[in-house]
């Protein structure tokens, strides 16, 4: 069983890691598309106002990954600093079978 968590650090630029941790007993096999592994997207309310993939350019290959029981995968993700505010931040594994994590954040 996969489960994610993601934590934020906000001093000037903000960055982002998004871990995803194999909780369970079994291995997990993980597929990706491409090279893009993980992805970070940050909200305003409903309003979509960054996302890390946007502008990048990933390797097109099918990939498995084996994610043992305890095993933990991390990403990490920058925004160049933002406006003032209230921000949602949601960051996803890009594997067939998704993983997510969400969390709330502000910035001054």
């Amino acid at each position: 069983m996969l489960t994610g968590e993601l934590a934020v650090e906000t001093d000037g630029t903000v960055r982002f890691v998004f871990e995803v941790e194999n909780t369970g007993e079994d291995p997990e096999e993980v597929t990706f598309r491409n090279g893009g592994h993980a992805d970070c997207a940050v909200y305003d309310g409903d309003d979509e106002v960054w996302r890390w993939s946007v502008g990048q350019m990933f390797t097109q290959a099918i990939e498995h990954e084996t994610v043992e029981p305890g095993e933990t995968l991390r990403y990490g993700f920058e925004w160049e600093p933002p406006e003032p505010g209230e921000y949602t931040a949601r960051a996803e594994l890009r594997p067939e079978g998704d993983c997510t994590a969400e969390t709330t954040f502000s910035v001054e």
